[in-house]
């Protein structure tokens, strides 16, 4: 969840400062609008969620023959997994070669819907695998996710003057691919 943090936090930074600066020129008003996005990932996310965070396990538990087991919960991190990277670095080569507005608008979307499908799958395991104690995983999942998204804020700064905006999205899809694929 740390990465959508850190992509809202900076819209204001890549997508306001005027167009000879290198930004998209946007007003406060269309930076609202393109937090849209988010919105629209999160509404996504949520009807998605809805409609298969139950059926997709069940499904693979009757297709196994086998009793349920919790990494069962884990079939849904398939898509979510393939998405967002694919938006992150989207989303990076959009910065980078200052893209159309409209393909950073659709990476944000694809970040936002894959983070968004991923945190409940998350949560849902955990809080089975540690079923005796459920409180205590989920303040520790909140509190490692909070953490990292508020600490990303302030690297990001720095990994954009070492390896330009491009990159520091890109490496971020290259750090998530190998937590992602198991």
């Amino acid at each position: 969840m740390g990465l959508p943090i850190m992509q809202a936090s900076t819209l204001a930074v890549f997508l306001e400062p005027p167009v000879e600066a290198g930004g998209y020129g946007f007003s406060p008003l269309q930076l609202a609008f393109f937090t849209l996005t988010a919105w629209i990932g999160i509404i996504c996310a949520q009807l998605w969620g809805c409609s298969f965070n139950d059926k997709i396990p069940l499904w693979v538990t009757r297709r196994r023959g086998r009793p349920w087991h919790t990494e069962y919960r884990l079939a849904n991190t398939i898509p979510p997994c393939i998405i967002l990277p694919i938006g992150l670095g989207i989303y990076g080569a959009g910065l980078e070669f200052h893209l159309h507005f409209m393909m950073l608008a659709r990476a944000s979307f694809m970040i936002w819907l894959s983070a968004l499908l991923l945190l409940p799958i998350c949560y849902n395991y955990i809080i089975e695998y540690f079923l005796h104690n459920p409180v205590e995983a989920s303040m520790a999942l909140n509190s490692y996710r909070v953490s990292l998204g508020l600490l990303s804020i302030f690297v990001v700064t720095h990994r954009k003057s070492a390896v330009g905006v491009g990159w520091m999205w890109g490496m971020g899809a290259l750090f998530v691919l190998p937590v992602d694929v198991p």
